[in-house]
């Protein structure tokens, strides 16, 4: 019967190498000396991040580049300038001073409620909320809206022929229409 200190292992011992002490590898591992690439894991810090960080930022959604809120004139403020049987446009309000000129140009105006009117009052190529709408005819005014630009259809691509197809086409010869040859009549001979 063998005894325990006759006993041998089946697998062979695996020896975890030692970083940093002793060894092949020296004081600091083939890592060089100390910094960011000397850690464990390494992770470099992307550059583009640090760009983005810097960029000021707007939180929540926002889509201002794309649209514009027209700017809003209350139907309150309509009533106290304007007189009975008048008519209101963009021009108008510029005039009275309830709009900037500039502002009006670029972002467009909209009419809003909130009050009641007294008064017939027509709109003139403004856009209105549906309750203004409602409010202004039941005055006795009318509501001309903006007309919006019909936005052209999408124009259907030429069809691009294939390299093959342009290769056939540029290989035959360009043939002229034949031309029709007349044959001439011979005058008589003269004798």
């Amino acid at each position: 019967m063998s005894s325990l200190q006759s006993l041998s292992r089946i697998t062979k011992r695996a020896r975890r190498q030692r970083v940093g002490r002793g060894g092949k590898r020296g004081t600091f591992s083939g890592r060089g000396t100390k910094g960011q690439k000397a850690r464990s894991g390494r992770k470099m810090r992307p550059e583009l991040r640090d760009t983005i960080k810097k960029i000021p930022k707007l939180r929540g959604y926002r889509v201002r580049i794309y649209r514009t809120k027209p700017i809003p004139v209350s139907l309150k403020d309509i009533e106290r300038v304007f007189p009975a049987g008048a008519t209101v446009g963009v021009k108008e309000l510029i005039e009275k001073g309830l709009v900037h000129v500039r502002r009006a140009k670029e972002r467009g105006v909209k009419i809003l409620g909130g009050s009641e009117l007294t008064k017939a009052i027509h709109i003139n190529q403004i856009s209105v909320s549906e309750g203004v709408r409602a409010i202004i005819i039941k005055a006795g005014g009318t509501v001309t809206e903006l007309v919006k630009k019909a936005v052209p259809e999408k124009q259907t691509p030429k069809k691009v022929k294939s390299r093959e197809q342009r290769a056939i086409k540029g290989s035959a010869p360009k043939t002229s229409p034949a031309k029709k040859v007349v044959a001439k009549k011979s005058a008589p001979k003269k004798k």
